[in-house]
């Protein structure tokens, strides 16, 4: 490497003194010394090499969390706030007042309905239930949500009637895109249409009835469980007794005859 160095040293001060002239004696001597004294020893150049080497390999590189990061985007549709926050319920602290307002977004379950759903009819095989029964952590979960709906005062929906007759939202004044729009969830009832009675006396889904037309205005009103609560007293299989003293005196229990106080 040293013989390489000092061959190209003396070529080009060869050049630079002139190829025509032969050198002197006292310029090869020169040229000799400053060729040797320019080049370091092998032990220099490698000291040289690993330093050079160890800080090229301790340079500070830019880490992912240096680099600036750009601000994420906000959803266009981000969910607003509920409307139905602020509604009268059944529990919590009592209103003074509500007023409803139209609703800011839809409402509705995220999947489409199917017959069948909240039926109240239990489908689990006996293996299932077997397991559910010697389930402690299940009966613990129960259990809650039996103590939250006994702890709620079931009065408390019907004295919030008297703010605007039970409403709790108004419609909006424009429909929602379909897009955006949720699902009706299934309910099962009995029919009210006297032909659909006729051909069965069966609970019925309201997801087929929907799903024959584009738009539905669906009304609810529930009176099954003060149905039921009735005929447990004056039914003639819960009181047989009250049945035959209807059926004695058919004027007095049409209210035609004069009122009789019971003691």
């Amino acid at each position: 490497m040293v013989a390489r160095t000092f061959t190209n040293a003396a070529l080009s001060a060869g050049k630079a003194v002139g190829l025509g002239a032969p050198p002197s004696s006292s310029s090869i001597r020169s040229l000799r010394q400053d060729s040797f004294a320019a080049v370091p020893c092998l032990r220099c150049q490698w000291r040289a090499l690993s330093v050079s080497q160890s800080r090229r390999d301790t340079k500070a590189t830019p880490t992912s969390q240096s680099e600036p990061k750009a601000p994420a985007l906000e959803l266009a549709s981000a969910s607003s706030p509920s409307p139905l926050v602020n509604v009268p319920r059944s529990y919590g602290e009592r209103p003074k007042e509500f007023t409803p307002t139209p609703l800011s977004r839809p409402i509705g379950m995220p999947l489409p309905p199917l017959a069948g759903e909240n039926s109240g009819i239990d489908f689990r095989t006996l293996r299932q239930r077997r397991d559910d029964f010697v389930d402690y952590e299940k009966h613990l979960v129960r259990r809650q949500e039996l103590k939250n709906k006994i702890i709620k005062p079931y009065f408390r929906d019907w004295t919030n009637l008297q703010f605007h007759k039970g409403k709790t939202f108004i419609a909006p004044p424009r429909l929602f895109r379909a897009d955006l729009s949720l699902y009706f969830p299934n309910i099962m009832g009995e029919r009210l249409l006297s032909a659909d009675k006729s051909v069965t006396s069966e609970l019925a889904d309201t997801t087929p009835i929907l799903q024959q037309s584009a738009a539905s205005v669906v009304a609810m009103f529930s009176s099954l469980w003060a149905e039921n609560q009735v005929r447990s007293f004056v039914s003639p299989e819960a009181n047989p007794a009250l049945a035959e003293l209807i059926n004695t005196h058919p004027k007095n229990a049409a209210g035609g005859g004069s009122a009789n106080r019971c003691s």
